[in-house]
């Protein structure tokens, strides 16, 4: 959470630094090799650092991707997509963590 913090902070100055499409590229990048990273770390030490490696990327990348999302639209509809975009951004975590627990009761047999 406090790389997602770290990375929301940053996200908008390097998106303004270098352009939202290189930022969302480099962002990607970092959430990239952050992640193959993490695939391979030999203690929690490791597994730690790339996950916040992981929650920079990831949290800039939702700065720009927003902001580019709103530049984008054309401003007569720009109200109502930002709306559905923040809404499925507020509940997505809530449902997927919902369907979650319903499918490893499954899975588990409970």
């Amino acid at each position: 959470m406090f790389g997602y913090f770290i990375g929301s902070l940053t996200g908008g100055f390097i998106g303004d630094y270098f352009g939202r499409r290189r930022a969302f590229r480099i962002n990607l990048l970092i959430v990239g090799i952050a992640a193959t990273g993490a695939a391979f770390v030999p203690d929690m030490y490791w597994l730690i650092f790339f996950r916040f490696l992981m929650g920079t990327g990831m949290g800039a990348l939702i700065m720009v991707g927003y902001a580019s999302f709103t530049e984008f639209i054309p401003a007569t509809v720009r109200g109502k997509w930002s709306a559905r975009l923040s809404f499925v951004g507020n509940w997505s975590p809530m449902l997927s963590a919902a369907i979650g627990v319903v499918v490893i009761a499954f899975l588990v047999g409970g």
